[in-house]
């Protein structure tokens, strides 16, 4: 059960990068879009 979720949640969420080293690329790429507030608020 828990490992259906992880999977999900490491692809929106980012958790384990370990387990999806393409998780870290494709975060900077929606957080101008605005689908993340943690950076849009620093410029």
């Amino acid at each position: 059960m828990i490992t259906t979720p992880v999977q999900v949640d490491a692809g929106k969420h980012g958790g384990p990068p370990s387990d999806k080293p393409w998780t870290p690329p494709q975060e900077p790429k929606p957080s101008p879009d605005g689908s993340r507030p943690t950076y849009v608020p620093l410029p």
